[in-house]
């Protein structure tokens, strides 16, 4: 009798037969897409590879030296700024100084201690409220004088070895030129003549008074007395006032020579003319049918017991001063202060539309006005 197994071995053999038939089936169906699979994997493998590659490392130089300011070679080579800060005096003991008491600049024009600003850095202030640092040290104020002629104040300090600034000539600053505000020693930064001809007022303004300014564009905050530089480090001029316009700015050329009568004679002596004029070339007349020329200084009044008086009549245009033309460039009061007192000197112009001429012998009167 045979075993039970032996009866099931050819089932199990047809069984596995079928099973062994239908994996071979499905491997010859299956293997061509594991190798297609194969190969996307393969070839992003090599897509990331490439993309992720990092860059080769560059060492990149560091300069050594700190960043230097891009002024011009006048301002790198100085040693020591010639601008000095004005400010109210303190208490005796030694303190900080508080930003507070700080009034305008000053800056230094002889090197034995005196100073010129602008009459707004010191306007309504005494003598004994005044104090100027310099070098880390605050000095007070011996001497105090206002140019009333051109509104410069002279400051004598008790200090030597100031750096004295030089002055460049008004008739070479032309508008677009650029320039350097200074307000605190040191601190540099580039501006713009917008206006070498702007006027301090466009009213009558009396003919011993120098009111061309020049302006400049872009300044802000309280800086009166501040120095204007070209860029040879020459004093173009020291800031009057600011507004939005920008800042007017007093010429510097005469500084030296009103500030030499100063030193030598106790005073300023400028020539007298005793006219009240408006210079036409700064101003829009209200009415079409004006005879009156658009430059010369417009006379305004000529009071009795002056120079003026029985030369000049009211509404008279003076258009040139001996060979100076007032075409705007420089007023009236800025060209008489290049005469003498004493001299005669003529004025030549136009009177009821018709050409005229006028001798005049200039008078003398101290423009200098004390601080006290």
């Amino acid at each position: 009798m045979k075993h039970p197994f032996l009866a099931f071995l050819p089932t199990l053999a047809g069984i596995v037969a079928g099973t062994v038939m239908a994996l071979v089936a499905t491997m010859a169906l299956v293997q061509p897409q594991l190798l297609a699979i194969q190969g996307k994997i393969d070839m992003l493998g090599q897509a990331t590879s490439t993309l992720y590659t990092p860059p080769p490392v560059q060492i990149v130089p560091i300069e050594p030296r700190p960043l230097v300011p891009a002024y011009p070679p006048a301002f790198l080579e100085r040693r020591i700024s010639s601008v000095l800060t004005i400010v109210r005096r303190g208490r005796a003991d030694a303190q900080p100084l508080a930003e507070e008491r700080e009034l305008g600049s000053a800056v230094a024009i002889t090197s034995d201690g005196w100073l010129a600003t602008s009459w707004p850095a010191v306007a309504g202030l005494r003598l004994n409220e005044l104090s100027v640092v310099w070098s880390g040290r605050v000095y007070p104020v011996r001497r105090a004088v206002r140019d009333t002629a051109t509104d410069v104040v002279y400051l004598n300090i008790d200090a030597n070895g100031l750096p004295a600034a030089a002055f460049a000539r008004a008739s070479d600053v032309e508008s677009g030129a650029a320039v350097w505000f200074e307000s605190r020693p040191g601190a540099l930064r580039a501006d713009l003549i917008i206006d070498n001809s702007a006027m301090l007022t466009r009213e009558a303004l009396s003919s011993e008074r120098a009111g061309r300014r020049f302006l400049v564009q872009g300044v802000a905050g309280k800086h009166s007395g501040a120095a204007v530089w070209d860029g040879g480090g020459k004093l173009v001029g020291i800031v009057d006032e600011i507004d939005g316009n920008g800042a007017s700015v007093i010429p510097a050329e005469g500084i030296g020579t009103a500030l030499g009568q100063l030193i030598g004679a106790g005073v300023i002596t400028r020539p007298l003319l005793g006219i009240r004029s408006i210079d036409l070339a700064d101003i829009a007349l209200d009415t079409t049918s004006s005879t009156l020329p658009q430059i010369g200084s417009w006379v305004r009044g000529v009071p009795t017991a002056t120079p003026a008086y029985r030369n000049l009549v009211e509404n008279d245009v003076i258009e040139r001063v001996e060979r100076d033309i007032l075409d705007g460039s420089a007023d009236l009061g800025e060209r008489l202060l290049e005469y003498r007192p004493g001299v005669t000197i003529t004025l030549y112009g136009r009177r009821n539309g018709q050409s005229f001429q006028a001798r005049v012998t200039l008078g003398s009167h101290n423009t200098a006005e004390s601080i006290k």
